[in-house]
C-alpha cells in the first residue's frame, strides 16, 4: 500500500508537469512501470485513480506496470541501455538502492521533484499528510 501511496504522489507531481494530458482532445495514457510482481491487489487503487483524474477533468490515464522486485534493477538498467520501443514508459518507479541514482543522474535521465513538491499545493498536502511518503522521499526523490 505504501508502495501505490508513493507512486500516486510521484504521479500527481508528474501530472503537473505534462499540460499536454490536459490540454488534450483525447485521454493521454501515461505508462507507470513499479516495481512490483502482480498488481492485480493494487487494481481497485489504480482504477479509482484514474477516475478520480476523469472526475478532474484530467484527461490522463495511468497504465501501471509490474515488474518483479527480484530482478527490478537489472530489468531497469538494461532497458536504459538497450531500449525497446516497446518498453517506453511514461514514469519509472526509483526508489533507494534499487536503481542507482548517481548513475542514471550522470546520463540526464532523473529529475530532482523536491522543489516541484515544495511549491504544490495538491501534491504537498498529501506529503505533508505521510510520514512514510516523506522516508520514501527523502530516500530517493527522482523522478525518470
Amino acid at each position: 500500500m505504501k508502495k501505490i501511496l508513493a507512486l500516486a504522489l510521484v504521479c500527481i507531481l508528474a501530472l503537473g508537469l505534462t499540460g499536454a494530458a490536459l490540454a488534450a482532445d483525447d485521454v493521454t495514457t501515461l505508462k507507470v512501470l513499479v516495481r512490483t510482481g502482480d498488481l492485480s491487489g493494487y487494481q481497485p487503487g489504480i482504477d479509482a485513480l484514474n477516475e478520480k483524474l476523469a472526475q478532474a477533468g484530467i484527461k490522463a490515464k495511468l497504465e501501471w506496470i509490474g515488474q518483479a522486485s527480484s530482478g527490478y534493477p537489472d530489468f531497469v538498467n538494461n532497458m536504459l541501455l538497450t531500449w525497446d520501443e516497446n518498453e517506453v514508459y511514461d514514469l519509472i518507479y526509483v526508489q533507494g538502492t534499487a536503481i542507482d541514482p548517481g548513475y542514471l543522474g550522470s546520463l540526464g535521465l532523473l529529475v530532482d521533484m523536491t522543489d516541484l513538491l515544495a511549491a504544490s499545493k495538491n501534491a504537498k498536502a498529501v506529503y505533508d499528510a505521510n510520514p512514510i511518503l516523506q522516508a520514501q522521499f527523502a530516500s530517493c526523490p527522482y523522478l525518470m
